[in-house]
């Protein structure tokens, strides 16, 4: 396994990317030095978990995805990870059922071969 600090800084400098929020505004709502954070998401440093815990908050990361990410069962592919902030996103704005329907429609329209079933 690689190390975990760089896979998990690496993360969240996707999801934040992806998300268009600077270096400076979430270091600032996490009350922490720009400097600091650009060092997280370099995996230069250790993060305590209240510091860790207030930037998953402020991204508002999916933690299932982030233990697939730092134990490398799946690769941070930063245009994947922005895609899917937007559709988890836009999918709260929706009733429930008209959400069913989307993903419904959304597995409809993916390839059949290669689909994985939950």
């Amino acid at each position: 396994m690689g190390d975990t600090r760089q896979l998990l800084g690496s993360y969240l400098a996707a999801v934040r990317k992806g998300t268009g929020i600077s270096q400076e505004k979430l270091a600032a709502d996490a009350g922490l030095s720009t400097s600091t954070l650009a060092d997280i998401e370099q995996g230069k440093t250790r993060t305590k978990f209240t510091t860790l815990a207030a930037i998953i908050r402020l991204l508002d990361v999916d933690l299932d995805y982030l233990f697939e990410i730092i134990t490398e069962q799946s690769p941070a592919d930063p245009r994947r990870l922005a895609l899917e902030r937007r559709l988890i996103t836009a999918g709260r704005k929706y009733p429930v059922e008209q959400l069913d329907l989307l993903v419904r429609m959304a597995e409809g329209a993916a390839p059949k071969a290669g689909r994985v079933e939950e």
